[in-house]
């Protein structure tokens, strides 16, 4: 079976076994004929799992060790907490 990518759908099938069933749900809720799923919900949660399986120290990204430690390039908290009002207006 073929499958066709528009804007906003994926027409035909998607292995979506490796998603929760409440993810399934997500990609399936809106308005979308059957058979079809959300581009940016899959999008959403395929991410969704990486980063979890990252944090957690089962999948890894060869060559990132090369990369800087993104924790020390966040702000301090309290920086944060004095842009926030600049930020909320």
């Amino acid at each position: 079976m073929t499958t066709a990518v528009t804007n906003r759908v994926i027409v035909g099938h998607v292995d979506l076994s490796f998603a929760s069933q409440r993810w399934r749900k997500v990609m399936r809720q809106r308005n979308i004929p059957r058979g079809m799923v959300d581009r940016r919900d899959l999008e959403v949660c395929v991410f969704n799992y990486v980063a979890a399986l990252l944090r957690a120290g089962d999948l890894a990204i060869a060559g990132a060790d090369s990369y800087a430690d993104y924790l020390e390039q966040l702000l301090p908290w309290a920086v944060c907490q004095s842009r926030l009002p600049g930020l909320l207006r």
